[in-house]
């Protein structure tokens, strides 16, 4: 059953996770902080794009992130082309237009905590340096500069202006060696 959204007749969801890609949700800058630019809860469930936070959450507070959602109010958006073909993409899908495995989630929220605690930048900079000489070794340049990207996209994502402003300015990516 879809509802008007806007003014807009919506489209029954097909759960293709555009939404979630394009701009995080309140409750995922609530668990993740307010930096992140990417939903750490979307989830792959084999048939479509999930939200973690709301699988795990139960009884009153599952009822409010689905409120807070509208899930189930399903899908307005006229620019989703997912939406428009009928099915959501698949993680393979969206992996070339990465080019690489995307950095694991979990190794995602650690760089996200150092973000978070006033860790210097030029530390992280200082352990990006050998990060990217180990990956270049093993794996090539074009690996080590992808996850030396990430990286600095993730911690520069979770850090606030106090911390720019206290620390010092974002980390900034090391040149290629």
């Amino acid at each position: 059953m879809s509802e008007v959204i806007d003014g807009i007749q919506a489209q029954e969801c097909i759960g293709c996770g555009f939404c979630c890609r394009k701009a995080p949700c309140q409750i995922a800058q609530r668990i993740h902080g307010s930096g992140i630019t990417e939903c750490p809860e979307l989830q792959w469930n084999g048939s479509r794009w999930i939200c973690g936070a709301v699988h795990r959450a139960r009884g009153p507070l599952a009822d409010q992130y689905r409120r807070e959602l509208a899930i189930g109010a399903g899908c307005c958006c006229g620019l989703n082309d997912y939406r428009q073909r009928g099915y959501p993409p698949t993680p393979e899908e969206l992996a070339p237009v990465v080019g690489f495995d995307p950095i694991p989630r979990w190794v995602q929220f650690f760089i996200g905590q150092l973000g978070r605690n006033m860790v210097s930048p030029d530390v992280i900079y200082l352990i990006l340096l050998s990060l990217r000489k180990r990956i270049a070794d093993e794996e090539g340049d074009e690996r080590a500069n992808f996850v030396v990207r990430e990286i600095v996209r993730c911690f520069n994502g979770q850090r606030s202006e106090f911390d720019t402003g206290f620390i010092g300015d974002d980390v900034s990516v090391p040149e290629a060696r």
